[in-house]
């Protein structure tokens, strides 16, 4: 079975040449995150949908049925997918690509061919800027004064709430329902106190929403993929 040292987050190369793609997995495993591969901006997006952990793309730009640009476009308009950095590759000639790219929110741009050591230090920029999902195991039993085994026994009744709140969303959100029996308030205290500040903000908004908003299952749908990520990162953490 792979292991990871940073579960969170995954990586997603979306580029139609299998072998540039592996070329460009190959450059990026001394990172130690999980990395998956689509063909192109359709299948990334799928892959999006289906991989909540998924925090970082590098995609190519010139690509079949979606190029890296409607997949960028296709991204900022997502509630749930707006904030993942997109890194964009394209050719030496692509300048007016790039400004595009980047008027559209593109974190970075690398031209190819793309040098491994460039790569390797605009992704680990990249994801060094991110926010993790939860604080430090270190750090929550500091701020709160306990032992190695309170702190577990406090993270394991935490993934119980996430897990049962994911499977009773993903239930309701299947069956084109809002009304879900979940404790928002309870299950943002427990966020709160583990430091997850990205699931907090996702349950603030979800009780700000109106019961009657056409919003509310986007919010909800974005609450989801905040629980997702978090029971995966806590699942593989350490000190």
């Amino acid at each position: 079975m792979e292991t990871f040292t940073n579960p969170y987050p995954a990586l997603l190369i979306v580029e139609d040449n299998l072998m540039a793609a592996k070329v460009m997995e190959t450059n990026l495993e001394d990172l130690n995150h999980r990395i998956y591969l689509a063909e192109d901006g359709e299948d990334a997006l799928h892959l999006l949908a289906s991989e909540p952990t998924i925090g970082l793309v590098i995609t190519d730009f010139r690509m079949p049925r979606m190029d890296g640009l409607e997949l960028l476009q296709s991204m900022k308009q997502s509630k749930e997918l707006k904030d993942i950095p997109v890194v964009l590759c394209t050719g030496a000639g692509d300048a007016q690509t790039v400004k595009r790219a980047i008027e559209m929110g593109c974190a970075d741009c690398l031209v190819k061919p793309i040098n491994p050591t460039v790569l390797l230090e605009r992704v680990a920029k990249l994801l060094k800027a991110l926010s993790p999902p939860v604080k430090r195991p270190v750090d929550v039993r500091t701020e709160f004064g306990l032992s190695s085994r309170a702190y577990l026994a406090m993270a394991r009744t935490f993934m119980v709430q996430l897990e049962t709140g994911i499977g009773r969303i993903a239930e309701q959100l299947t069956e084109e329902s809002v009304c879900i029996d979940i404790d928002l308030h309870n299950l943002k205290e427990s966020a709160v106190i583990m430091g997850a500040e990205g699931l907090a903000e996702a349950l603030t908004e979800l009780i700000e929403t109106d019961t009657g908003s056409e919003g509310l299952s986007s919010a909800y749908a974005r609450l989801l993929r905040e629980m997702k990520i978090l029971l995966e990162t806590i699942k593989h953490q350490r000190e």
